[in-house]
């Protein structure tokens, strides 16, 4: 669980980069309106600059007050810059297997994209009709990042809590599950290799809790991520394949702790 990184990416490292680079949202738009479009072709140049830009924007909304500044700097430059960019990363990134090796970029593109378009979730008073306004604009955007959900899960990626989150938080489960319903249907080989990693990511979140290594951050991010797994199994073509390879079996021995601590307090 969150242990695939295979070029030892911090985000964190990255994120100070990128602060030195551009001190302020304002300075990180006036650098993609410098950029201008996305090249046809990946230039590195242009892209680390265009990555940076999008990183900071995204660290600007965990400021409470940076928050409204910087929701007000994405929406009014989405369509002429930021957008632009974020299509242009989603359809390099999807080249990708996430199978090590892979570009260095890429970890950088799983980082900063989910940072980016989870905006809405930050507005507290209209977080719901933000949601719809993105969804409207980038139509794309929910059926890349449940591609990119499934391919992440299957290498255990240690991105997997951030898309896990942008799907859980920009999609209903209805939603959620059509679009899985609909990658499974176009590969139905996959349906037991998948349903192996929900099983793989379920026995590790139970290791973790049972050995006590489930710090508040980490329980929250493992605890989105069974939200969308048990959302994608449920009455889905998913189903059967998970039962078959144990997976009833890998939720009764997750649950049997936390049912006895409940009978435990009656």
């Amino acid at each position: 669980m969150e242990d695939e990184n295979s070029n030892n990416f911090n985000p964190t490292d990255y994120a100070h980069e990128a602060g030195y680079r551009f001190p302020s949202a304002q300075k990180a738009i006036d650098a993609l309106r410098q950029l201008a479009r996305p090249p046809v072709t990946l230039g590195d140049e242009k892209s680390d600059v265009a990555l940076a830009a999008l990183a900071i924007l995204g660290q600007a909304m965990l400021s409470p007050a940076k928050l409204s500044e910087s929701v007000t700097l994405i929406k009014t430059n989405w369509d002429p810059w930021i957008g632009p960019w974020v299509k242009f990363f989603l359809n390099l990134a999807e080249q990708e297997s996430f199978t090590p090796p892979y570009p260095l970029i890429v970890d950088k593109i799983l980082y900063v994209i989910p940072l980016v378009v989870t905006y809405p979730t930050r507005c507290d008073e209209t977080r719901e009709s933000e949601i719809k306004h993105l969804a409207q604009i980038v139509p794309y955007l929910p059926p890349s990042a449940t591609k990119f959900w499934l391919k992440l899960l299957r290498v255990m990626h240690w991105s997997l809590g951030h898309w896990g989150r942008l799907l859980t938080t920009m999609l209903d489960s209805g939603r959620h599950k059509g679009l899985l319903d609909e990658a499974y249907r176009r590969h139905p080989d996959e349906l037991k290799e998948v349903a192996k990693s929900f099983i793989k990511f379920i026995n590790a979140f139970n290791q973790r809790i049972q050995a006590r290594q489930a710090d508040e951050k980490h329980f929250h991010w493992n605890s989105g991520m069974l939200h969308c797994i048990l959302a994608s199994v449920v009455s889905s073509a998913l189903h059967s394949s998970f039962v078959a390879s144990g997976g009833m079996k890998a939720l009764l021995i997750f649950s049997a702790p936390l049912f006895d601590a409940q009978y435990s307090t009656l």
